[in-house]
């Protein structure tokens, strides 16, 4: 029996595997952004503002880092040439 382009042995597949891994990296940073941004609150240091402004402008970035990356993955890119 010859193997098929998704078994694991022949390589095949592993763009799409990949895709996906990055996919869920990135969204795993933006949850950490919103978690990092809502801390203050949650945890109860909103009034140490030097640390809460931290958190908020960290948080921030990475969600909108993340997020750029997600969005700009999802767009048809042509091929790069050399």
């Amino acid at each position: 029996m010859r193997p098929g382009p998704g078994d694991p042995d022949t390589g095949g597949g592993s763009a799409a595997r990949s895709a996906q891994t990055f996919r869920i990296v990135e969204y795993a940073v933006m949850l950490l952004g919103v978690v990092l941004f809502l801390s203050p609150w949650v945890l109860g240091f909103a009034g140490l503002a030097s640390i809460a402004w931290t958190a908020w402008i960290i948080g921030v970035l990475l969600v909108v880092l993340a997020g750029s990356e997600v969005l700009g993955a999802t767009e048809q890119r042509p091929p790069a040439t050399a």
